[in-house]
């Protein structure tokens, strides 16, 4: 019987301090160091790919951010002037603000005196080209996390392949660091693609909420816009 007191001998405690040491090497970095030419060609492009989508995901949420900002003082200035009849006044306010919202309220300005319906259609399809200009490239991120871990997967089939046909050609004898060595080169190019394929699908998910919050916003605004426009004189 083993007790569970059992002192450990000099080898026991000489493999255990040699597999701390690799444990405390043992990083990404190193990893992918020690990948391989192709495994390494792999990552390369996951990391650019990872690049572009930070790159977008910077610059949306910025352009997002500004269209966002619906500024309720301007909006209740514009449809004082609107019912004052002082239409010049509320297209200048409307102009002199870089607003999303500003720009579709000057569009509607500029149709009364059409049909309630035609100006709806109107202030409709500027709306849909301003939320146009949220979504643009947006969806390239979705993209990047559908095809990312597909990249990191084909990477790891071609290294499992090369070890295997490295093996098979080896005159039937097996080594194992060559066997090791080969899977954990090839999985790394999976690991990288999913950690891509992820923060991508987290972006696009984060940018499209914020964008339906803007359209909700606009609709809203755009909503008040026609009742006022339908109030009797």
């Amino acid at each position: 019987m083993i007790s569970i007191f059992q002192v450990p001998t000099a080898g026991s405690v000489s493999s255990a301090v040699e597999s701390s040491a690799l444990v405390q090497d043992f990083s990404i970095f190193n990893v992918v160091l020690d990948s391989g030419a192709f495994a390494q060609t792999i990552i390369l492009i996951l990391f650019i790919t990872f690049s572009y989508n930070i790159f977008l995901l910077i610059e949306r949420f910025l352009l997002i951010r500004h269209y966002s900002n619906f500024d309720k003082l301007l909006v209740s200035q514009i449809k004082n002037c609107i019912v004052d009849g002082n239409m010049d006044r509320a297209q200048a306010l409307c102009r002199d603000s870089n607003l999303p919202i500003a720009r579709v309220l000057d569009h509607g300005i500029g149709c009364i005196g059409s049909p309630i319906s035609e100006i709806d259609k109107s202030l409709e399809g500027v709306a849909r080209g301003e939320l146009f200009q949220l979504e643009k490239n947006v969806n390239r991120l979705a993209t990047i996390s559908s095809v990312s871990p597909m990249i990191g997967f084909l990477g790891t089939v071609v290294g499992m392949t090369a070890t295997f046909y490295q093996i098979a050609h080896a005159g039937g004898k097996i080594d194992v660091q060559l066997l090791s060595s080969g899977i954990y080169a090839a999985m790394s190019t999976t690991i990288a693609g999913l950690v891509v394929g992820i923060c991508s699908y987290v972006s696009y998910n984060m940018l499209m909420s914020r964008i339906d919050k803007v359209a909700h916003g606009m609709e809203r605004v755009v909503t008040e816009f026609m009742e006022l426009l339908q109030k009797p004189g």
